[in-house]
Formats: C-alpha cells, sequence, structure tokens
C-alpha cells in the first residue's frame, strides 16, 4: 500500500503535510488530489499563472478560469494569498457537497495561520475540521514548520517530505509519522519528482520462484563508437551506453549481495549475443554460478548460451557454459581466463562483455598481485574495443585504487528499503532499480531521483 492510497482511507479525515521548501509538498498534494478524483487546491502562497508554470504537468489538471467543471481528476484553484485564516473557513463553511470537491488541499495553511493568536489559531482549526467531517471534506494541510504545532494534534495522518543530498545527489523521502484508523506498514519510502510528478518507489517484489516466458526481448543494437546496453532508459542517461573499450567499477552498499546487479547484465550480456557478441562472466561473493546462465535462457536459446556464454568457477562443473579458474596460483587463473576471452572472441574478434566480481579473487590472492592482473585485464579489454565491469563489496580493499583505472563508477545500495544504483564518476543522479517480472524474465526499469 502506497502513502497516498493510505491517506485516502475513510478513516482519515484531515492530513498534515510538512517539509522544507522545495522538498516536492505542492506535487505530492497535487497527486493526491488526482488520485482522489479531484477537489480543490486553495493557495495562500502563489497566483494560478505561477503554479501553472512552476510545476510541469499541473495544467490539465487545474480547471480554467470561470469553469464549473473539468475533465475528470480536474482541481478547482483558489487564490487566497490575502486571505485571513476566517475567510479559508467561510470557503470551506459556503462550499457544496459536490463529491468531485472531496479534498481541499491548503497550501500553505501556516502562513496565514500565523497572522491570529495561538487561542485564536486553534478555534479556527477545530472549526475546519469539524465542518469538513460535517460537509463529508477531507482538508490536506501543507506547512514548512518543522515543528509540532496545534494543528499536529487535531489530524488524523502527519507525513513529511524531505530533500538530502547522499555522494553529491538529490534523495527524496517521504515519512509517514501518524495514521489513524490502521497500521503504519511502511513509515519510510523513496520518491521522485521526474516528470513533474509525484512517484513514490515500492519496495520491490519478492523474486519468483520460476518464469513463464511470454514476451520476446528485442535487442538494441550498437553504434561504432558506442555499446548498448539493451536498455533504452539506461542509453538515454549515457551517451548512448557505453564507449567502446571501456572499464567500468561497480560497487555495492553494506549488506548488499552483488547478485543484485544480475537482472540489469543479463540484459546487456542478451544484448550483446543477440548483437553478434559474446559475455563471459565471474561471480562474486554470494554470486550463485548456475543464476547467469539460467537468467540468459528466458531470453536465448540453450544452445546460444551454450556457445555464447561462459562462467568462471573455482570449483568443477559439467555444464557447457563453465569454464575453470585455479584457486591455488593467480598466474593460472588469469591465463584461463585470458584464454576463455579469446576463445570467445575468436578468429573474427566480436565484441566481448566480461564482468568480474573482486570479492573471490580478493579472499584467494594478495591485493598487490591482483591489481597487477586486473590492471592488466583492463589493457586487454581497452586495446580489443571490448568492455569490462569490475564488481567489488563494501569491503574491498582495492576498490579505492581501482577507481582510477576505471571509466564509468557506480554504486547499488539499498536507500529505504528500495535497490538504487548512482553514478559517482561521471556525476549522476540517483536510480531507482525495479524488476519487472511480467515479460517472462526480470527487466531493470530505471527511475531517476529528481
Amino acid at each position: 500500500m502506497t502513502t497516498i492510497t493510505s491517506l485516502l482511507s475513510d478513516a482519515v479525515q484531515a492530513i498534515l503535510i510538512k517539509g522544507e521548501p522545495g522538498c516536492g509538498k505542492t506535487t505530492f498534494a497535487l497527486e493526491l488530489l488526482r488520485a482522489a478524483g479531484g477537489g480543490v487546491y486553495i493557495s495562500t502562497r502563489v497566483s494560478r499563472e505561477k503554479l501553472l508554470g512552476q510545476i510541469p504537468g499541473v495544467k490539465e489538471l487545474i480547471i480554467s478560469s470561470g469553469s464549473t467543471q473539468g475533465p475528470s481528476g480536474s482541481v478547482e484553484m483558489g487564490d487566497m494569498r490575502l486571505a485571513t485564516p476566517s475567510d479559508v473557513l467561510r470557503q470551506i463553511v459556503e462550499g457544496g457537497r459536490e463529491p468531485v470537491k472531496e479534498v481541499i488541499v491548503l497550501d500553505s495553511w501556516d502562513g496565514i495561520a500565523k497572522e491570529v493568536s495561538s487561542v485564536e489559531r486553534v478555534k479556527i482549526e477545530k472549526t475546519l475540521l469539524v465542518v469538513a467531517e460535517s460537509r463529508n471534506k477531507k482538508l490536506v494541510f501543507l506547512s514548512e514548520e518543522p515543528e509540532e504545532t496545534t494543528i499536529s494534534y487535531l489530524v488524523d495522518a502527519i507525513v513529511t517530505l524531505t530533500k538530502e543530498l547522499h555522494d553529491g545527489a538529490v534523495v527524496r523521502t517521504i515519512e509517514t509519522e501518524k495514521l489513524r484508523g490502521g497500521p503504519i506498514l511502511r513509515p519510510k519510502a523513496l520518491f521522485t519528482l521526474a516528470g513533474g510528478r509525484f512517484k513514490e518507489f515500492e519496495a520491490g517484489p519478492p523474486h519468483p520462484a520460476s518464469f513463464e516466458k511470454s514476451a520476446e526481448f528485442r535487442p538494441i543494437p550498437h553504434s561504432e563508437h558506442v555499446y548498448s546496453s539493451g536498455m533504452k532508459a539506461f542509453d538515454v542517461g549515457s551517451p548512448g551506453g557505453w564507449k567502446k573499450g571501456s572499464v567500468d567499477l561497480l560497487e555495492f552498499g553494506e549488506n548488499l549481495n552483488s547478485a543484485v546487479h544480475y537482472g540489469i547484465y543479463n540484459i546487456v550480456f542478451c544484448n550483446f549475443i543477440l548483437n553478434g557478441g559474446c559475455a563471459l562472466k565471474v561471480p562474486g561473493g554470494g554470486g550463485k554460478y548456475t543464476e547467469i546462465a539460467k537468467l540468459a535462457r528466458l531470453i536465448l536459446p540453450a544452445e546460444s548460451v551454450s556457445k555464447n556464454l561462459a562462467v568462471g568457477a573455482f570449483e568443477k562443473y559439467d555444464d557447457p557454459w563453465f569454464f575453470s579458474l585455479s584457486s591455488v596460483s593467480i598466474e593460472d587463473c588469469f591465463n584461463q581466463l585470458w584464454t576463455k576471452m579469446a576463445d570467445l572472441k575468436g578468429k573474427t574478434k566480436r565484441p566481448l562483455v566480461v564482468m568480474l566480481g573482486l570479492d573471490t579473487l580478493e579472499s584467494l590472492f594478495g591485493e598487490r598481485e591482483l591489481l597487477y592482473y586486473i590492471s592488466r585485464t583492463c589493457q586487454l579489454v581497452r586495446r580489443n574495443a571490448d568492455l569490462l565491469a569490475l564488481a567489488c563489496g563494501n569491503s574491498s580493499r582495492l576498490a579505492s585504487q581501482l577507481k582510477g583505472l576505471c571509466d564509468f563508477h557506480a554504486k547499488f545500495e539499498i536507500i529505504d528499503d528500495s535497490l538504487t544504483v548512482h553514478s559517482i564518476n561521471p556525476p549522476g543522479p540517483i536510480v531507482h532499480v525495479y524488476y519487472d517480472y511480467e515479460r517472462g524474465f526480470p527487466y531493470p526499469m530505471l527511475t531517476p531521483v529528481l
């Protein structure tokens, strides 16, 4: 259940939305009105013209001047910048009982409530709530007062919106502090204002026990200098994908298994293979060897997976896509890796994407030697114009040294129980990652937190 769904419950009559300027209160209130099927937006701070210019996507929501009816979900706007609290009360008292006007937003209440004494303010607020209840209205107060006020004790629900910087990127959080009539199942959640609309990110769904393939994957062709990821949302956020010959560093936050990126890189691997290329993966700590090929076979025929995908492991398996790596000698380990890379590319030197999980390698070999062999692997990838991704955990000893070798640096982490990825170099927004399983295979849905 989302925050908006819980606020629209019949048990909630009055709502307080708190937050500093620019955190998204007005956009959230308008989304609440849209979900409610319409209502009244009373502004005490900006004119109609400024509101229409400041918030994208609001024009189709606000009823045109002089009109009494609008499309479904429309909102009537009242300009009360010069009003007093008594004027607001009179507006609600004189309002009718039309269902479309069920929700009334006061933006912002504390701006005019401060004009009267604390005693008078309590009287007006109590009267507002009584009148709203008698006329079947839902009142929504927007406030920039961080401290507890009289209205905090009177309302049925309190929601606080925040905007903070996290590693140089914006993080927006919505927190339900009070909710009468039901439990607060999810106190905090991540949200975005991308496209001028409020969107709360739900916690990711559980991984299905099995898949039933229902949709074909359509590859995106590479360009002359860039490899496509196979995901339009990623390619749009980058210069068409990855530059050929580039090396990426992927970090994973505390207590986050590196396998969370398998769904993303499965699309990358399959897009490479369907474009005539090949893929190689050495899973890191916590990653399951069998999961790599299992995901690829949801999109590709088993024969194509066997010929074009190789998975390295330090144990022995009978699967056709498996190749063995030495756990005793780092020289033998990387010679085996480089040999398999050359075998996959073949005489035609087809493009190759490689992903190395560093956690297991770091547990087996010394830091200095490992850095040397990884550096040589980077040189090999650059010379062949391939693509290499290095994945490391939060406790990696090599991460800080590898940053200087890589063209792209991103970090996966959980923020308010939502999976995110953040491009640190080059700098970019935090992106929410959600997997859509309805296609028959996990398809990553990427939404920037703006």
